[in-house]
Formats: structure tokens, C-alpha cells, sequence
């Protein structure tokens, strides 16, 4: 006969209970402000690593999401290679958005306007009449990314040019996102 161990579950606790004398909550305009959240956007959102998802959203070659960080659009894409890419979501001819829906899958990322294609990776594979266009390369309007970062399957950006999000992580944790073995714990811990 095995016998199982419970976990025992932890006490639900009463917010009275946990109340710190003193303590006080933000006042409501720091959570309705217009010019708070504007603050916000630019000096938390636009400059650190920001959860956007986690890799099972993309697991096959071609699934994509759209995300939203400091009101700027941002393609998160699986390439052909398996490997994740983040770009803002603009095509590089005209500006025009180039995914509106918020999720799926395809095989290249095509702008709605004048039908400049993208591959997957984020290089520009087809321009439409810009063959006669004396100087034109391709390479040269690739779609801009975004920095990314994956951390335990789950996928960050940065819209600045920040320090990598391993920088930010503790080393028990950036051992997770360079694939190195974690150190192990003795038991109970």
C-alpha cells in the first residue's frame, strides 16, 4: 500500500489579519490619471523588460500574437527555425500596419498596402515594383525589431536598448535562459 503526503495548503488569512498599522493605499488618482498613466508609459513601459507571453502561444513556425506594450504594436513571431522574433508592427515602405487581428498563423507577414512581404525572420523578401528603383536592396529595410527576451518560457520585451533581460534576472535564474542545469536544492527547500 503507498502513502501519499498532502502539501498541507496554506491558511486563508484574513485581510484584518494582515493589515500593517500605518499603512495606506495609493489615492485613486494615481490609478485613473491620464497624466499618471502617460508618466507610466513612458518611464516604466517604454524602458523595462515587459511580459508579453509564453512560447506554448507559438508553437509551430508561422504562429504569431500582436501585443501592445507603451502604445506601440509589436509582432511576436516563431520563424521556419523555431526561433521567436519581436518587431514593431509597421511596415517599413509606407508605415501602414501590417497585422491587425491578434493572433494566428502564416508563412510570410505581408503589408495590407502595397503588398511588401516579410519572411518570418523579419528580413524583407518581396517589394513590388521597386526593381526599377535605381540603388533598392532589400536587406536594407528589413522590418525593426524589438528587443526579446525568454526567461522559463515566458517572453519579455524592451522597447529600449537596455541590457539583456539576463541582466536583470539573479544567477539562479539566468541559468534558466542560457540552458545551463540549475543548482540543486536539498530536500525540503
Amino acid at each position: 500500500m503507498l502513502a501519499t503526503q498532502r502539501k498541507a495548503a496554506p491558511a486563508f488569512r484574513k485581510t484584518a489579519e494582515t493589515f500593517a498599522a500605518g499603512a495606506k493605499a495609493l489615492a485613486q488618482q494615481y490609478f485613473v490619471s491620464p497624466e499618471v498613466f502617460a508618466e507610466e508609459q513612458d518611464r516604466i513601459f517604454s524602458k523595462q523588460w515587459v511580459l508579453v507571453g509564453h512560447q506554448r502561444q507559438l508553437a509551430e513556425a508561422g504562429d504569431y500574437f500582436v501585443a501592445v506594450v507603451a502604445s506601440e504594436s509589436l509582432i511576436i513571431v516563431r520563424d521556419k527555425g523555431g526561433e521567436l522574433h519581436g518587431f514593431y508592427n509597421v511596415c517599413r515602405h509606407r508605415g501602414t500596419r501590417l497585422r491587425e487581428d491578434r493572433n494566428g498563423h502564416l508563412s510570410a507577414i505581408q503589408c495590407p498596402y502595397h503588398a511588401w512581404t516579410y519572411a518570418l525572420d523579419g528580413r524583407l523578401i518581396g517589394a513590388p515594383h521597386m526593381d526599377d528603383v535605381p540603388g533598392f536592396d532589400k536587406s536594407d529595410y528589413p522590418l525593426h525589431r524589438v528587443n526579446l527576451g525568454l526567461w522559463e518560457g515566458f517572453i519579455f520585451v524592451n522597447l529600449s536598448n537596455s541590457r539583456p533581460l539576463t541582466s536583470i534576472l539573479s544567477q539562479s535564474h539566468s541559468s534558466a535562459l542560457t540552458g545551463a542545469s540549475r543548482p540543486s536544492l536539498p530536500a525540503g527547500e
